[in-house]
């Protein structure tokens, strides 16, 4: 684990992390155990739990030892999985996680042993989003830990005067834009930071200025393996579809979607914040051509130019174009699977099924034909098998999916489009 750790980038969360941590036995234990039912099957980590508390009382550990060790192993992909598939924004997750770990020494050391676990799956699995994202739910649960549920903070008038003091060199505040940012959505300001709202509040400026429909802005992040695009547009049916469409046109891979709508003079305004990727998991430098082309396909499906319903076959066409015959990999069962209890607004939507070019834009459109917004979409690949979480709320009163029929349709239709479009 020494190993592991050192050779790895010295974020804030793990410099805490390894602050935070005292000789833990306990943790090397977990460490070396935490896949020791691997070869039983299917629930390893239910089994090895059961299998390490007998170890650690034959080694002798004391009764808070002994428990510990087991919680670690039951829990050791807890913190991998509610990192790539919830919004760490919402209180009700962070909440409820803190609630599981109980103090800061268990969730230090669950922390350590997912790191060194993730990093030590396969080359290059700990990507620099992964580690990112673990930091944030580590050092957001370790905050509650501390302060507990105490009086709520105006988060967002402090994001605004940052973003105000930020902009005094980029572009001119206007009177209205801090009305503007206050009707965007909790979860949209929550998931970002003060230098990203303020890009986002630049592209708005000059959106209200110029005479596209559409504004972009691409910001290359190679250190952590993406790019960051905004997108600023006029709210309309089907844009994220879109997007996710053109984006697939030119083989920009999403990791994650950040979707608002504000309201600037009775008119609703889309500011949808993207983390993107090459193919080869790559930043996208802000000069690459694709961009251009991006916001050319984009730009035509807003002046109705390109009938949306094209964009699928466009990207069927796009993925034949290799003269490499395709790979030949296993099948990945599709699951579809709804949580009204995992957020405190949104229902959230579980898609587990094979990777392909497009497959966000296939999902979109079954919940722009269903009417439902989604407000949030984390998108992770393992190997072949995607794995892809989105927050979704009805169009019409923003409230979380509850009628049983509609919940069934929905599973119904993402699974018959996703076994059309793998094919």
């Amino acid at each position: 684990i020494k190993k592991t750790l050192g050779e790895a980038p010295k974020t804030r969360a793990l410099k805490r992390a390894v602050a935070e941590l005292k000789h833990s036995p306990v943790l090397f234990l977990a460490t070396l155990l935490h896949d020791v039912a691997k070869p039983k099957g299917k629930g390893h980590s239910e089994k090895g739990a059961v299998m390490a508390r007998q170890i650690a009382e034959r080694l002798g550990l004391d009764a808070k030892e002994v428990s510990r060790t087991e919680f670690l192993i039951r829990q050791h992909l807890t913190m991998i999985h509610i990192s790539q598939r919830r919004d760490l924004s919402d209180a009700l997750v962070i909440e409820k996680f803190a609630s599981l770990v109980g103090s800061k020494q268990l969730l230090t050391e669950l922390f350590l042993l997912t790191r060194s676990d993730t990093a030590m799956t396969a080359p290059n699995n700990l990507s620099s989003w992964k580690e990112e994202l673990l930091g944030e739910l580590y050092l957001k649960t370790i905050e509650y830990l501390d302060v507990g549920s105490s009086e709520h903070i105006d988060a967002t008038q402090k994001l605004m005067d940052r973003v105000k003091t930020l902009s005094k060199d980029r572009f001119q505040w206007q009177p209205g834009y801090s009305d503007f940012i206050q009707s965007l959505s909790p979860r949209f300001l929550s998931g970002m930071n003060a230098w990203q709202l303020c890009r986002q509040m630049e592209l708005f400026d000059g959106f209200l200025h110029g005479e596209l429909k559409v504004a972009i802005e691409s910001t290359s992040l190679e250190s952590k393996g993406h790019s960051e695009l905004a997108v600023v547009s006029n709210d309309r049916s089907g844009l994220l579809r879109d997007i996710s469409g053109a984006l697939a046109r030119q083989r920009i891979n999403v990791v994650f979607a950040q979707i608002g709508v504000g309201l600037w003079k009775g008119k609703a305004i889309a500011m949808n914040l993207f983390l993107v990727s090459d193919n080869q998991g790559e930043a996208i430098g802000a000069e690459d051509p694709r961009w251009q082309l991006f916001l050319d396909l984009l730009v035509g499906t807003t002046k109705k130019t390109m009938d949306p319903e094209k964009v699928a076959s466009i990207i069927s066409e796009s993925s034949k174009s290799s003269v490499l015959a395709p790979p030949v990999t296993p099948g990945v069962i599709t699951q579809v699977e709804l949580l009204n209890d995992a957020s405190i607004d949104a229902t959230v939507v579980e898609v587990y099924t094979q990777d392909r070019m497009g497959l966000l834009h296939a999902i979109v459109e079954v919940f722009e034909s269903l009417k439902l917004d989604v407000q949030l979409a984390k998108i992770n690949t393992a190997g072949e098998k995607a794995e892809d979480v989105f927050y979704v709320v009805h169009r019409k009163d923003g409230k979380k999916i509850r009628d049983h029929q509609l919940k069934a349709e929905l599973k119904t239709m993402i699974a018959h489009k996703i076994q059309d479009w793998v094919g």
